[in-house]
């Protein structure tokens, strides 16, 4: 870089009292040395003369001129070697960037190469593509893309005359990547109705008349006699005493209780009896309410005598409605 005179004066001249030695003489010499150098280097580069290239086994000086990949290179120190001046910001300053070589300023040696595989409907949605490759003359590649955004929203009818079934979910289309669906609801109550025998004879045995839905339908006559359950000990009533035509006969010679559950809802209007039938003078009997479960009144129980008969109606709802011989 070149020094001012008041520069030079200051710290190249020969000064009074200065000892006459090859420093002293040379100091100033050498300043100049480079002054001209540079001088050179800048009229060169003005007049379009070629000036050197650098090379990377060479020793550098301050202020020299190099010229790499068509640009010109200041050095910045003395002793600059092996620092390659487009990628050394420390040791070397580039120098009058406005100017081009060649007409108009372009590189002749580059090469401009279209992916010809590349058409405006083949770019993919959501990524970037390379559509072009720029190679220079010192075969340093760069590539010109372009980013496509993500795709839009697209709706696909993809079963339009879809046949819908009862309880089972369509697909009719589908609206970027997610599946339309229409539903329809479980099938209706319908009753396939199957006379099975409709000339039956009855009897107080259950026989099959009619099939709703494959769930048989069944009948019987009443023969008008009593089921006869006798028990032994303590008892709690099953779903086969609410028939309508059951008596307990409660035949422990001691104390003993009889618990009574809820029967099914289609007992209602019809009665269960329930008998004393044994036990000494002292001994008693206790009807007792399972769960969900009451008898009115509320005080039939304990029963005492021997032959002592209780007819309890199902009201519904777990209520009975108790009658006879209460205590």
């Amino acid at each position: 870089m070149f020094v001012t005179l008041k520069d030079f004066f200051d710290n190249f001249r020969i000064r009074n009292g200065d000892k006459p030695n090859e420093t002293v003489f040379n100091r100033p010499l050498f300043r100049l040395k480079r002054e001209i150098r540079e001088l050179k280097s800048i009229v060169d580069i003005l007049s379009g003369v070629a000036i050197e290239t650098w090379s990377a086994s060479k020793y550098y000086e301050r202020d020299e001129y190099v010229t790499f990949r068509d640009k010109f290179y200041r050095s910045t120190i003395d002793g600059n070697v092996g620092h390659q001046p487009n990628e050394s910001a420390t040791y070397w300053v580039e120098e009058f960037a406005n100017l081009s070589f060649g007409s108009g300023g372009t590189d002749t040696n580059t090469t401009y190469t279209f992916d010809s595989d590349k058409e405006y409907d083949d770019l993919e949605w959501g990524t970037v593509n390379t559509i072009c490759t720029v190679t220079d003359s010192y075969n340093d590649k760069q590539y010109i893309k372009i980013k496509m955004p993500a795709k839009p929203n697209e709706t696909t009818v993809s079963n339009k005359n879809a046949t819908l079934s009862w309880g089972t979910a369509v697909t009719v289309a589908n609206v970027s990547g997610t599946d339309i669906k229409v539903s329809l609801p479980a099938k209706p109550n319908e009753a396939n109705v199957t006379v099975e025998n409709k000339n039956a004879t009855l009897s107080d045995n259950l026989t099959v008349i009619a099939k709703i839905n494959d769930t048989e339908i069944k009948a019987k006559i009443p023969s008008g006699k009593y089921t006869i359950n006798t028990q032994q000990d303590d008892y709690t009533t099953t779903p086969s005493d609410f028939d309508g035509n059951t008596i307990i006969r409660m035949n422990k010679n001691a104390t003993s209780t009889l618990t009574l559950t809820k029967p099914d809802e289609s007992f209602i209007g019809s009665t269960l009896t329930v008998r004393k039938t044994n036990g000494d003078q002292n001994s008693l009997l206790y009807i007792s309410c399972a769960s969900g479960v009451t008898i009115s009144p509320g005080d039939i129980s304990p029963i005492r005598r021997v032959g002592s008969t209780i007819s309890l109606l199902y009201i519904g709802d777990g209520l009975f409605d108790a009658f006879g011989e209460l205590p």
